[in-house]
């Protein structure tokens, strides 16, 4: 069984080839391509760490914080949220991404006839670095949050430079059961002091059940609120680990 070191450093190993641990039922793939493309069946999904991004939008109230989409997504993946990170730091984040995995006659596809994954119903307007102004300043910033159908749960932030909603297919959102709850750890941004008729923050999370044998998997995406107070349940989640060959996900923080 691959323990949670072993299954880290493949994370970080960035050699072109090929792995399968002859000990699990899953497949890693490592690219050559700067960094590991590492693709895990968590049960029902499969995900795979992406470090590639573009950048959409700084803030400059308080400490600076760069948001960041998500780019080089390998085929059949999806997005499940934007990134963000101090941007006085070099960038070296990661979000990971999702597809559904292929299970006929499993005992997953006999509990659940739902798919794993569906695009957002629609999207909910959050806040814009302009709120209060009438005019439409250059490099504005939009956050939305995906507004997903019943028995499915968003797990990430889109950050836009336009007003216009996102398509309904730039994000997924996952299905209930193979979600967990995750809970904000670092406050990134406080806009309150600066704008406190549009209060505004950003913390980054972690899974609430998380540790060697914790089930929760950080997805790298971020929460955001004009209004949540602490307490509160959040308006995402992160992902679970229900594969019972993979005990513990690798310390991706």
């Amino acid at each position: 069984m691959m323990n949670n070191t072993m299954l880290e450093h493949v994370f970080v190993t960035c050699v072109s080839k090929l792995i399968i641990d002859p000990c699990c039922d899953f497949v890693y793939v490592i690219t050559g391509q700067g960094f590991a493309s590492v693709i895990v069946n968590l049960g029902g999904i499969e995900v795979c760490k992406v470090t590639g991004f573009e950048f959409v939008w700084n803030s400059n109230i308080g400490k600076p914080v760069a948001f960041y989409k998500p780019v080089g997504i390998p085929d059949g993946f999806h997005i499940l949220g934007h990134y963000c990170q101090s941007s006085d730091k070099p960038l070296r984040g990661f979000v990971l991404v999702v597809r559904e995995v292929e299970t006929a006659s499993s005992e997953t596809s006999n509990c659940h006839t739902l798919p794993a994954l569906k695009n957002p119903l629609d999207y909910m307007l959050v806040w814009c670095s302009n709120a209060g102004s009438k005019e439409l300043p250059i490099g504005s910033a939009y956050f939305w949050v995906p507004q997903p159908p019943e028995g499915y749960s968003a797990l990430g932030f889109l950050v836009a430079n336009m007003p216009d909603k996102p398509n309904l297919d730039e994000m997924i959102c996952v299905r209930a059961d193979l979600t967990d709850k995750c809970e904000p750890y670092r406050l990134m941004l406080d806009a309150a002091p600066v704008t406190p008729e549009f209060p505004f923050q950003v913390w980054n999370l972690r899974p609430r059940d998380r540790g060697m044998l914790g089930e929760g998997v950080s997805v790298g995406t971020f929460f955001c609120t004009s209004c949540w107070n602490n307490g509160d349940e959040l308006s995402v989640v992160c992902l679970k680990n229900l594969n019972p060959v993979l005990p513990a996900m690798p310390r991706l923080h």
